[in-house]
């Protein structure tokens, strides 16, 4: 098989948004992927002028996810795209993930996985019937202080641990932006396309999979307080844990705070473990596959995996 770059479609990411951006330079970083059509925005011509400023060619420019998963399934295998990013608001994961694994692609999401629970559901048992592979993207699991953090709970560094405490506070949404046509945040305040969670499921998310990707460990109950709050937000995110013997806290991607109990140390650059977990490919900010562990351009194996990163 020849070694080359894995080739990505992207649905969603176009002009004006957000996260398809993260996903694109975390794709391309260490040059083992390349960006080769996508279906970038719901509107023709911003899909158009979106696929045209990452340098594609029109006629891997789509105007709908569909007409763009049909037409590169039709494509020679050498030439059609190998996996899908899937970057759309809420209520289109699900839609367009199952239909790129009937097709026969892989698919990388962003989280939360779909607009529903019964939606989620409905995916698992797709990827089971497919055999695809459907890898679900946290962006903090990439940060050098996250990685390092969960390395030292692996090893034992913090004794038994106690309690995980995970704050994610944001203020960019701290007044009515939604209100303006020109921002994203209007699906994201819209529960016919964010989902009922609400902010649970867009920032929420990102509490929990931390708690457990660091720790390793599972939450098995939860018991809830919601409420609306519009002032004094900040835009950070911060996850504690104290342990027996040390405690640690983690605020910016590349810096940890260690504290022993008996003597505490100043925060210093975090070390990036050197672990790897095959058949993932791990890049600074997302975790993306597919890649099977001989490398790149050879396919995962049919046995349908669900990847939480």
């Amino acid at each position: 098989m020849i070694n080359r770059k894995l080739r990505m479609g992207m649905i969603g990411g176009g002009k004006g948004a957000f996260i398809g951006a993260i996903h694109r330079a975390a794709a391309l970083m260490d040059n083992q992927i390349e960006l080769v059509c996508g279906c970038f925005s719901s509107k023709p011509e911003v899909s158009l002028a979106s696929g045209r400023e990452y340098f594609l060619p029109d006629d891997r420019i789509y105007t709908s996810y569909q007409q763009m998963i049909e037409r590169e399934a039709a494509l020679p295998e050498e030439r059609r795209m190998d996996f899908v990013s899937i970057v759309t608001p809420n209520q289109l994961h699900f839609g367009p993930a199952a239909m790129a694994m009937e097709h026969g692609f892989d698919v990388v999401l962003d989280k939360p996985i779909t607009f529903s629970l019964e939606e989620a559901y409905r995916l698992r048992d797709k990827v089971e019937q497919t055999g695809r592979t459907l890898a679900l993207t946290h962006t903090y699991s990439g940060y050098p202080g996250v990685k390092e953090a969960r390395e030292r709970f692996a090893r034992g560094d913090f004794g038994k641990i106690r309690k995980i405490f995970v704050e994610y506070t944001q203020g960019w949404l701290s007044t009515r932006v939604e209100l303006d046509p020109a921002s994203n945040a209007g699906w994201r305040t819209d529960p016919s396309r964010s989902g009922k969670a609400g902010t649970m499921g867009d920032i929420g998310t990102h509490a929990l999979q931390l708690a457990e990707y660091i720790s390793g460990q599972r939450c098995t109950s939860l018991c809830a307080d919601l409420r609306t709050v519009v002032e004094g937000r900040l835009n950070r995110i911060r996850c504690t844990s104290n342990g027996t013997t040390d405690r640690w806290r983690s605020y910016v991607p590349g810096m940890l705070t260690w504290e022993p109990l008996q003597k505490p140390t100043p925060a210093r650059p975090a070390d990036i473990p050197k672990v790897t977990s095959k058949p993932l490919r791990t890049f600074t900010g997302i975790s993306h596959v597919p890649c099977g562990p001989g490398g790149a351009g050879k396919r995962p194996g049919r046995n349908g995996r669900i990847f939480r990163m």
